[in-house]
């Protein structure tokens, strides 16, 4: 009987032991969840993690500043992309007339360069 009530005390100081560790666990736990500490901690972490986040980001933006101004650019167009066609838009007709003026003077110079030169250059001596 003497095994039985030796392993019987074992038991029991093992069981307290435990129950001191698993109360004291319990307490810190309990303790980092009030209410001020709680508030105070996910503030802490939301710095932290802001922080870890602007640091990257400028880590990024020092590495790819093309990207980032061309980026800039695109979403400046779209942001102003009503205004920008009513302009094009009023311009248009002034430039396909402009256009169209050039490519006639074009085509009456090239006309008379050929007839001009048509005179000095014989088609064989032309490579």
């Amino acid at each position: 009987m003497t095994d039985v009530a030796d392993r019987f005390r074992q038991d029991c100081a093992l069981r307290k032991e435990a129950r001191a560790l698993l109360d004291a666990r319990y307490g810190r736990i309990k303790s980092a969840l009030t209410a001020g500490n709680l508030g105070e901690k996910v503030k802490d972490q939301a710095l932290i993690s802001a922080k870890k986040v602007a640091i990257e980001a400028t880590e990024v933006a020092n590495d790819s500043r093309g990207v980032i101004i061309g980026t800039a650019a695109l979403l400046l167009g779209w942001a102003f992309r009503k205004p920008i066609m009513a302009k094009v838009g009023q311009w248009w007709p002034a430039l396909t007339a402009e256009t169209q003026g050039i490519g006639a003077r074009l085509s009456r110079i090239t006309d008379a360069g050929a007839r001009l030169s048509g005179g000095l250059f014989s088609k064989g001596d032309a490579k």
